[in-house]
């Protein structure tokens, strides 16, 4: 019955403006094929990307080891993928372009470290590591167990396919702070953060950042700090306190007949997270811009990153919640900066102000994107 009342609605629709004039139109073979040509460009600018956001990461993580106590690790210097990593409606397609199939092939090196110190090549296919053969089936179950037992050895043996030939190579690893550096293509968002573990750069953070290498340093150089100075589970603690400070709230209401259904608690998680958030985002732009100095990156202008910010929000932010405000932000970094240049002028050792953390739990980089053997 519901129906009948689109043959109305149809009728009236004939009557709707169009449009004039002989647009031409591709037939389906010719957008299928530029719909693969964009797909080609955008894997292709993933590559790049990540390769962009890895040397920068990889550098302070090198430069800033003995910051990380024992929370350090062999890094490879590479990334690897497979066919199964390409988007599955064009697997086929971009597979073949690539030249991928289901074994580990190279997606890229990280130019200057230990795998391009070895010679290992984007596109070398990794057919054994410590003499232990890489399947084509389960390969990840296998990457994974050669990992953990390599986990403390400094040099490792890889054979790789090239051109149809075997190369055996050793990698003689860099010892690093132990983060992995990822990026979410399909995150439009400006956006960039720790997890603790990692971290993560967007889409939409690349694109603001084209053509801004300095920004790039100076932000990698502030989550790497997140990371470092153990901000992301400091504010898990103080959630923690707080919905227990709400859940006693909760008790007694509850205790005088009042059912908050948790609301308390809630309350208090939330307010528990925000607590000392803008510091913990201070320490972070003060402890970064160390990390970022002691990488051998220049300093002078990083704190005209919130200037520039500013500017695309149309305006300083006046709000303190969960971050310092973008003129708090450009001060204490500028004061920073002549800490830090300072310090390089009388030939103190470019330490900030903190004690060397004593991490000992080790974690297992497996959260890149298009590859996880770091």
């Amino acid at each position: 019955m519901k129906f009948l009342f689109l043959f109305p609605l149809t009728f009236f629709m004939v009557g709707c403006a169009a449009p004039v004039s002989q647009v031409p139109t591709g037939t389906k073979e010719e957008i299928a094929a530029e719909f693969l040509t964009q797909q080609i460009q955008a894997q292709e600018q993933i590559i790049e990307r990540e390769k962009r956001i890895r040397h920068v990461g990889m550098t302070m993580l090198e430069a800033n080891a003995d910051l990380c106590g024992e929370n350090v690790a062999y890094h490879n210097g590479l990334v690897l993928w497979t066919r199964n990593n390409l988007p599955k409606d064009q697997r086929d397609e971009l597979g073949d372009y690539f030249g991928l199939d289901k074994r580990y092939q190279v997606m890229l090196v990280d130019k200057g470290f230990a795998a391009d110190r070895a010679g290992i090549r984007p596109g070398d296919i990794i057919l054994s590591i410590n003499g232990v053969t890489i399947p084509e089936t389960r390969a990840a179950k296998t990457f994974e167990k050669i990992q953990k037992e390599s986990f403390d050895q400094q040099d490792i043996d890889i054979s790789v396919e090239r051109n149809g030939n075997v190369l055996d190579k050793r990698i003689s690893r860099d010892l690093m702070c132990n983060y992995g550096i990822a990026y979410w293509s399909h995150d439009t968002r400006i956006n960039a953060f720790a997890d603790g573990d990692n971290v993560i750069f967007t889409a939409g953070m690349m694109n603001y950042l084209r053509d801004n290498n300095t920004g790039l340093e100076t932000i990698m150089a502030h989550e790497i700090a997140h990371n470092l100075m153990q901000h992301i589970p400091k504010a898990a603690r103080n959630r923690g306190i707080g919905a227990f400070g709400g859940a006693l709230l909760d008790v007694a209401a509850l205790a005088a007949g009042v059912n908050t259904n948790g609301q308390f608690s809630q309350y208090g998680a939330g307010m528990g997270g925000l607590y000392m958030s803008p510091d913990f985002e201070h320490e972070a732009d003060y402890v970064g811009l160390y990390i970022m100095a002691r990488s051998g990156y220049d300093i002078s202008n990083a704190a005209n990153l919130w200037r520039e910010l500013s500017l695309e929000s149309g305006g300083p932010n006046d709000y303190r919640v969960t971050h310092p405000t973008n003129p708090e932000r450009f001060v204490s970094l500028d004061k920073t900066i002549k800490e830090i240049k300072s310090k390089k002028a009388r030939g103190v050792p470019l330490e900030p102000n903190f004690e060397v953390l004593d991490t000992a739990e080790t974690h297992y980089d497996d959260k890149a994107e298009t590859g996880w053997w770091n």
